[in-house]
């Protein structure tokens, strides 16, 4: 059980360290956050893949669109997490 939970630790700051690496100019508060979603899937976070992602919402959206700000980066881990990102 402990060495479970050093591991899940390990992975989500590791995944926050890359998020934050690759999306610095977003807030602050919402590295934690994508880091715990890609963290509860057991996943490392691939910023390549994340920024694909970036490119699929800015391709299908408008410039009023409600994936804007913080909602935008979680959204965007959301859909690296997912088998199909489209």
């Amino acid at each position: 059980m402990r060495e479970l939970l050093k591991k899940t630790c390990e992975l989500f700051i590791e995944n926050r360290d890359t998020i934050k690496s690759a999306f610095n100019y977003d807030s602050a508060y919402i590295h934690p956050v994508c880091a715990a979603i890609f963290t509860q899937k057991n996943v490392k976070a691939d910023p390549v893949l994340m920024k694909e992602c970036l490119q699929k919402i800015k391709e299908k959206t408008s410039v009023f669109s409600c994936f804007r700000g913080n909602s935008r980066l979680a959204v965007i881990s959301m859909m690296a997490t997912d088998q199909d990102p489209d």
